[in-house]
């Protein structure tokens, strides 16, 4: 998502609103009171900006419970890095790199998981954007051959064992967050997306049976 920090949504700065919304999967009217900066001296106010977010479809109505979730536009928000543009060819480059990267996991029997497909989608496949704020990527992997998600667990734990995690992480630590962090390579303009495909118009830029094929040939 293309923002600058003094963006105005929804009468609050985007800076103010990716605070309030990082690490966020609901929201509802007890979390603003931690939220100063927004300026909500009322409970009308407050009533007020949950309800323009929902109408701007940063949030939604959760259907069961008093609270909104989190929507794929909101959690754009809450990702937004705020840094200046690059150019589509910078951007290519960035995820040429990428490809690159994911090959060697293939290779590297050190990762327990295969990079299966690389999807890009937002400003990068935009034929009318000259540059990107971001490079959107959305990627698919799988446990290798041979490898049970018993094996995985262990290993993730293994592997995490020096790092201040939640159980879900220590178990997916080996499996998913490890090629991820090697994939991303520290790189701020890799924006990493875990949403099903299907809500994105995408492209494909990467698959393995395809890379498997083209090798034997």
């Amino acid at each position: 998502m293309r923002l600058k920090t003094n963006d105005i949504i929804a009468g609050a700065t985007a800076k103010d609103l990716r605070e309030l919304f990082r690490g966020r999967d609901q929201l509802d009217l007890r979390d603003l009171k931690f939220y100063p900066k927004l300026n909500l001296k009322s409970k009308k106010d407050s009533v007020n900006f949950l309800k323009t977010l929902e109408e701007l479809k940063y949030i939604e109505k959760n259907k069961d419970r008093d609270y909104y979730d989190m929507t794929t536009k909101g959690n754009a928000v809450a990702f937004a890095k705020f840094v200046k543009p690059i150019s589509k060819e910078k951007s290519k480059q960035i995820l040429d790199d990428l490809i690159v990267r994911a090959k060697h996991i293939n290779d590297n029997d050190y990762y327990i998981s295969n990079v299966e497909v690389i999807r890009v989608f937002g400003s990068y496949i935009d034929p009318e954007m000259t540059d990107c704020a971001d490079v959107d990527v959305m990627i698919e992997l799988k446990l290798k051959d041979g490898i049970t998600f018993k094996q995985a667990t262990a290993l993730g734990y293994k592997r995490s064992s020096h790092k201040s995690l939640n159980m879900l992480n220590h178990m997916s630590f080996a499996q998913h967050h490890e090629p991820l962090l090697y994939l991303k390579n520290k790189n701020k303009y890799i924006s990493l997306c875990a949403d099903d495909p299907e809500n994105h118009k995408h492209e494909i830029i990467f698959n393995r049976k395809e890379d498997n094929d083209k090798r034997s040939n």
